[in-house]
Formats: structure tokens, sequence, C-alpha cells
């Protein structure tokens, strides 16, 4: 089964976003008018926007396209497995899964998203937030 599909620009939610300056969007916009859109953005089950908001913000406000191609992106398979790629690298301690767990049920996350949150702090000696 594909993770592609089209989907209707106004059904797409861009939550709070990062980035505050788009750059050139006209000549991005010239781009895929003369090539095609080259990638598709990517939005979750929920029509949230994960990633290509630029590509998002030429084709809608440029192009006047009402529908984009998307690939849904499963956010849960993607932490899932970071965590597993991490595990495989180096063993956590006993102590690090114990306040793992710990801390993801106080929080209600998983505790994959735990530990992707703490690795930069992992071998820092940078405060934890």
């Amino acid at each position: 089964m594909s993770n592609k599909l089209q989907i209707p620009i106004n059904e797409i939610i861009m939550g709070e976003r990062h980035r505050q300056d788009m750059g050139d969007l006209a000549a991005l916009a010239a781009s895929i008018r003369e090539l095609g859109l080259l990638q598709p953005i990517g939005v979750t089950e929920e029509n949230q926007l994960v990633f290509g908001e630029r590509r998002l913000k030429a084709c809608r406000d440029i192009l006047n396209w009402k529908d984009i191609p998307a690939r849904i992106i499963r956010i849960d398979r993607i932490v899932d497995g970071e965590h597993a790629k991490n595990e495989i690298r180096k063993d956590f301690t006993v102590s690090e899964r114990v306040a793992q767990e710990q801390l993801a049920r106080r929080l209600g996350v998983s505790t994959a998203y735990v530990s992707r949150k703490l690795a930069p702090y992992k071998t820092s000696s940078a405060p934890l937030p």
C-alpha cells in the first residue's frame, strides 16, 4: 500500500513552525512549475504538516494549487526506529532505562521519545532542560 496521496491544501494543519524566513518562494514556485514537485510534503495521518512548509506555501500562495502530493509520515514508527538504532549502538544502563520509563509515564509519552530527547545531553556536560 502506497503512503503517497493528493491532499487538499486547505485540510493541512500547520502547527508551530520554527522557520521564520521562507527564503525565495517565487524561485521555488518557478522551479516547481517547470520541473514539478520533486518531493512530496510530509503529513501525519491527521494531516499535520511534518516537513515541506516552503513547498506547501509556494504551491498554495503562488501557484494556487488546491491539492498537493503528500506522504503520510508515521511519527511513532520513526521514533521507535530511532530508539531501536540507538539501542543497537550502545546499551542503556539499568538506571537510565528506569529513569526514562518513569519520565515517559509521568509525561504520557513513549520511552523512545524520552530517550531521543535526552540523547544530546548524555555525553555533554550541559544542564538538562
